[in-house]
């Protein structure tokens, strides 16, 4: 059978194909230097300021949420309000965690923000999320500048 027409995906004539190499120890495979992107140390700033009105979950009110932060594979919590009525904002503003990221922004994961609450007998309850697409939105300009002097 001819599937030639169908637009079937063909690696062009200058690409060798090459068998990659399985690691039984660590049971995943070696991805040749040429693939594997370049992986630099980024530090992830957050300010944890407050949280405002707050909708019901599941009919209850919303008592003691915290906010999750997770890009590559890392996680960073604020810690928990621990009465939202009387107070909504955080104690400690600042947190930051180091990730290792590609050099090229246009390979980086996206960074999702949840907030969730802890309920009786260990129950966590979403009360909302959100998924920055783009990081380098909210770096410092000198950083997307060494970006694009970089690229050129």
């Amino acid at each position: 059978l001819d599937y030639s027409g169908f637009g079937e995906p063909r690696l062009p004539i200058s690409v060798d194909p090459q068998e990659l190499t399985f690691d039984e120890e660590q049971r995943s495979y070696v991805i040749p230097e040429g693939v594997r992107p370049v992986l630099k140390t980024f530090r992830i700033e957050v300010l944890f300021w407050g949280l405002r009105e707050l909708k019901r979950v599941h009919l209850f009110e919303v008592e003691r949420p915290l906010v999750r932060v997770e890009c590559a594979g890392q996680t960073l919590e604020s810690e928990e309000i621990q009465s939202f009525k009387a107070n909504p904002n955080f104690k400690e503003v600042v947190r930051y965690i180091d990730v290792e990221l590609p050099e090229q922004s246009y390979l980086h994961p996206p960074l999702t923000v949840f907030v969730v609450e802890h309920r009786a007998f260990g129950h966590l309850a979403l009360v909302g999320s959100h998924v920055v697409q783009n990081l380098m939105d909210y770096a410092p300009h000198d950083l997307e500048g060494e970006e694009e002097e970089e690229e050129e």
